[in-house]
C-alpha cells in the first residue's frame, strides 16, 4: 500500500510516498481501510521533532528512532477485527484518532480507540472529527464543566479544536464569546457564538471579563491575562500555548499545576490521557442529533499531502484539513 512518510525531522520536504507491507490487525486491534484523513498541529510537530522534549520518545538527532506514517485522523471500513475485540463487524464504518499512520491505506488501532462514524456524514467528513474534537470536549465537559447558562470565551475560535469548542459550549447550554480574527467573524458567529472578539481590531486582554470559563487553545496571552477574564473562582482551561523551544506547551501546563493551588481561579490543562473510543462515540451522537459539524476549510488530494501540512502550518487554517483516500461509501 501507498503510504506517506518520513525518516528525519523537518518540514513537508522530507514526506515521502513510499510503498509499504500491508499492516495486520493483532489482539485487541482493528485493522481499518482508509477512506479519508485529516491533519492536526501535532502532525507537523511530530514530524519536525518541535518542541525538542519530542525527541526524547521519537529520537534525538536528526532522525527519529523509526521511519513513520504521518497523520492522526482516519475514517473508514473495518477490514479485519482481531482476537479479544467486540462490538465491531467486518465492513462497518468508523472513526478513530491513530498516534500515526493515516495518511495511508489501511491503519491498526486499539479498538479502545475507536467508534461508530456519524450516519448523517460522508466518511471524508468524519475524519475531520477525532483529534480536534476529542480535545475540545475533554475541555468543553471535562476541564470547565460548561453547563446550562454559564457564560464560556472560546480563544482561538476558527481552527480545529476552536469550531469544535464553540459548538459544543453551545450544545451544552453555554452563552459563548468567540475570539478570533476580523475575518473569520461570520464563520464563528455561524457556529453559535453569542459575541465575536476580532484579536487584530481590540485588546482581547481587557475586553473580556467575568465568564464562568476560558478555553485557551492560542497560548498568547498570559495566564493572568486569562484569569482577569473570569469572575472569582472560574475556570481556566489551557489546551495549547507557547513555552520555548525545548518544553513547548508543556511549559505552560506544568506552571499551571504549580500555580494551581495559590490562585482562585481553576486553571486546568488538557492533557492526553485515556481510551478515545468514548470521547467519540459522544462527539459522533451530538453530530448525527444536528448539534454538532465539522468544519471543513479544504480536502487536498492524496498525493499532495505535504502541501496540505504546509497549509496546516501556516496556523491560519479554518475548522480542518481533510485528506481522501479512497471512495468507500
Amino acid at each position: 500500500m501507498r503510504a506517506w512518510q518520513y525518516d528525519r525531522y523537518g518540514g513537508p520536504e522530507v514526506l515521502r510516498l513510499a510503498d509499504v507491507p500491508e499492516p495486520e490487525a493483532g489482539a485487541g486491534e482493528l485493522l481499518i481501510r482508509i477512506a479519508a484523513a485529516s491533519v492536526n498541529a501535532a502532525d507537523w510537530h511530530l514530524m519536525r521533532g518541535d518542541p525538542l522534549m519530542v525527541r526524547a520518545v521519537t529520537g534525538f538527532g536528526a532522525r527519529p528512532r523509526r521511519v513513520t506514517t504521518i497523520g492522526s485522523d482516519i475514517a473508514g471500513l473495518v477490514e479485519a477485527v482481531g482476537d479479544g475485540v467486540e462490538g465491531f463487524a467486518v465492513g462497518d464504518r468508523v472513526i478513530a484518532e491513530v498516534d500515526t499512520g493515516g495518511a495511508a491505506g489501511l491503519v491498526a488501532v486499539r479498538a479502545t480507540g475507536v467508534a461508530a462514524a456519524p450516519v448523517s456524514l460522508r466518511l471524508a467528513e468524519a475524519a475531520a472529527i477525532p483529534m480536534a474534537g476529542i480535545t475540545a470536549l475533554r475541555a468543553v465537559r471535562d476541564g470547565a464543566h460548561v453547563g446550562a447558562g454559564d457564560r464560556v470565551v472560546v480563544n482561538g475560535a476558527s481552527g480545529g479544536v476552536g469550531t469544535f469548542a464553540v459548538q459544543l459550549a453551545v450544545a451544552m447550554g453555554a452563552e459563548v464569546t468567540a475570539i478570533t480574527s476580523a475575518r473569520n467573524r461570520e464563520l464563528v458567529a455561524g457556529l453559535g457564538a453569542s459575541r465575536v472578539v476580532a484579536y487584530d481590531e481590540e485588546d482581547v486582554a481587557t475586553s473580556v471579563r467575568d465568564a464562568d470559563a476560558v478555553v485557551d487553545i492560542v497560548g498568547l496571552l498570559t495566564i493572568a491575562q486569562l484569569r482577569r477574564m473570569v469572575r472569582p473562582r472560574g475556570r481556566v482551561v489551557l489546551v495549547g500555548g507557547n513555552g520555548g523551544r525545548w518544553l513547548g506547551p508543556a511549559a505552560r501546563m506544568l506552571g499551571a499545576v504549580f500555580v494551581n493551588p495559590f490562585v482562585r481561579e481553576a486553571l486546568h490543562p488538557v492533557m492526553d490521557s485515556g481510551p478515545r473510543g468514548e470521547g467519540l462515540a459522544t462527539l459522533a451522537a451530538l453530530v448525527d442529533a444536528g448539534a454538532v459539524r465539522p468544519v471543513i476549510e479544504r480536502e487536498f488530494a492524496f498525493d499532495d499531502v505535504p502541501t496540505a501540512i504546509a497549509h496546516l502550518e501556516t496556523g491560519r487554517t479554518r475548522g480542518k484539513l481533510v485528506i481522501p483516500v479512497a471512495e468507500l461509501d
